[in-house]
C-alpha cells in the first residue's frame, strides 16, 4: 500500500507540474506572440525587422547578465531543498557587474543603434535577468506555480503595457523595451511577496558550482543565442531588411515550438538533479516526450506552414511560409538536444559542451555567410539546421561516453 501510494503521489505531482509548466511556457509565449503579431500586422515588413533586431539583443544580454547559473541554480537548489543566500549574492554582483562592463563598451562602440535604445535594452535585459533568478530558484524549489506567477506577470504585464503606449502614441518597436522594464519590477514585487515569510526556503550554505562552471555554461548559451540570432544581423546586412522581416515573421512562430521542449525540460529537470536512484528512468522518460514532440510537429506543422503564416500575418508573408517549415524540421535535433545538453552539463561536462557550442557557432556563421548572398533568408534556415544536426552528434557522443559517470553524478 505504502508503494502505490507514493507512485500515486508521484504521478499527481508529475500532473501537477506539467500542468503549471504549459501554463507558463505556453501562456507567456502566447502573449509575446500576439503582441508580435499586433506589430507586424501595424507595420511594413521592413519596420517590423527591427522588433526582430531588438528581441534577438534582448535575449543576448539577458544571457550575458544570467551568467550561465539558471541551470546551476536549478541543480543547487534541489539538492539543497532551499536557496543559498550566497547564491543570491553572487548572482545581484554578476548582473551588476555585467552591466556597467557592456556600458562601458557601448561607450566605445556606439553605433548600430540610438543610444537610448542601448540603454532600453540594458535595463530591459538586467531586469529580465532578475526575473529569471527568482523564477529558477522557485523551479528549484519545485513550485511551478511560483514560478509560472512570476513569469507570466512580467509576459502579460509587458504585453499590456506596450499595446496602451501603442494605442495612446504610435506602434513603436520601442516600447516592447519599457513594457519589459515596466512589468519586470511588479513581477520582482509578485516574487518576493511570494516569498516573504517562508520559513526555511532561503538558508546560509555555501554556493555547490564554481564561476569556472557558471562561466562555461554561460559560453554554451551565448553561443546559442549566436547560432540561433544572429542570422538576423547578417540578414538585415547582407539580403536587406525584408527578407529580415520574412525571416523574423518565421522564426516567431517557430519560437512557439520551443515551448514544448522547454516545459519538458522544466518539468524532467529538477527531479533528473535530485534522484539519483531514479536518474535513468527520468532520463528516458523526458527523451521519448522530447522525440515524439519533434516528429509530431514535422508530420502536422510542415504540410499547413503556408495557411498558418497568411492566417497569422497576413498574405504578405506568404514568403515566409517556407522558412518555417524548414525551421520546424530543425526540432529533430533541437528538441532532443536540450536533454543531453542538460545531461553533460550535469555530469561535469561543461567545459565540452562549450567547446563544442563554439565550434557550432564557427559552423553557422560560415554556412550564413556562404549561404545567404545566394538563397538569402533560405540559406540562414539551412545554417540552423546544420548547425542543430553537428551539436546534436558532438553531444550524443559526449553523453554516450560518459553515460556511466552522469548517472551517478551528485551523489551525497
Amino acid at each position: 500500500m505504502n508503494a502505490i501510494w507514493r507512485l500515486t503521489k508521484g504521478k499527481k505531482a508529475l500532473i501537477h507540474d506539467t500542468v503549471w509548466q504549459l501554463l507558463n511556457h505556453i501562456g507567456g509565449r502566447i502573449a509575446i506572440f500576439l503582441l508580435f503579431i499586433y506589430y507586424a500586422r501595424h507595420m511594413s515588413v521592413d519596420k517590423y525587422a527591427l522588433v526582430s533586431v531588438f528581441a534577438m539583443l534582448q535575449g543576448l544580454f539577458t544571457v550575458l547578465f544570467d551568467g550561465g547559473m539558471n541551470v546551476l541554480t536549478v541543480n543547487n537548489i534541489a539538492v539543497k531543498e532551499a536557496l543559498p543566500r550566497a547564491l543570491i549574492a553572487r548572482r545581484l554582483t554578476w548582473i551588476a557587474g555585467t552591466v556597467v562592463l557592456t556600458v562601458a563598451c557601448l561607450v566605445v562602440y556606439n553605433g548600430f543603434l540610438q543610444w537610448y535604445e542601448w540603454a532600453l535594452l540594458i535595463v530591459s535585459s538586467a531586469a529580465l535577468s532578475v526575473v529569471n533568478l527568482l523564477a529558477f530558484s522557485c523551479r528549484g524549489l519545485q513550485h511551478p506555480n511560483w514560478e509560472a506567477t512570476i513569469t507570466l506577470t512580467q509576459k502579460f504585464g509587458s504585453v499590456l503595457l506596450c499595446l496602451v503606449l501603442a494605442w495612446v502614441s504610435w506602434v513603436l518597436p520601442h516600447w516592447i523595451l519599457v513594457g519589459n522594464i515596466m512589468s519586470s519590477l511588479v513581477a520582482i514585487v509578485v516574487a518576493l511577496s511570494l516569498w516573504k515569510g517562508r520559513q526555511g526556503l532561503v538558508i546560509d550554505s555555501p554556493v555547490s558550482f564554481t564561476s569556472l562552471d557558471a562561466f562555461f555554461i554561460m559560453v554554451v548559451e551565448l553561443g546559442g543565442w549566436v547560432y540561433f540570432r544572429v542570422d538576423v544581423l547578417l540578414l538585415k546586412q547582407m539580403a536587406g531588411m525584408h527578407e529580415t522581416g520574412l525571416y523574423g515573421a518565421a522564426y516567431n512562430l517557430f519560437v512557439g515550438l520551443t515551448v514544448c521542449s522547454n516545459t519538458v525540460m522544466a518539468v524532467f529537470m529538477p527531479r533528473i538533479a535530485k534522484g539519483h536512484e531514479y536518474r535513468r528512468k527520468w532520463t528516458l522518460r523526458c527523451l521519448a516526450v522530447l522525440v515524439g514532440g519533434a516528429l509530431l510537429s514535422v508530420i502536422f506543422l510542415i504540410p499547413l506552414s503556408g495557411r498558418l503564416i497568411t492566417m497569422i500575418y497576413g498574405t504578405h508573408y506568404a514568403g515566409s511560409s517556407a522558412l518555417f517549415a524548414g525551421l520546424v524540421i530543425s526540432t529533430l535535433f533541437m528538441f532532443p538536444n536540450n536533454l543531453l545538453n542538460y545531461l553533460a552539463m550535469l555530469g561535469g561536462k561543461s567545459k565540452v559542451y562549450a567547446l563544442i557550442v563554439c565550434i557550432g557557432v564557427i559552423v553557422n556563421i560560415g554556412i550564413n555567410f556562404a549561404a545567404i548572398p545566394h538563397w538569402k533568408a533560405f540559406g540562414a534556415v539551412a545554417a540552423t539546421i546544420a548547425t542543430e544536426m553537428i551539436i546534436f552528434f558532438c553531444m550524443l557522443t559526449v553523453v554516450l561516453t560518459n553515460w556511466k559517470g552522469i548517472m551517478h553524478a551528485h551523489r551525497d
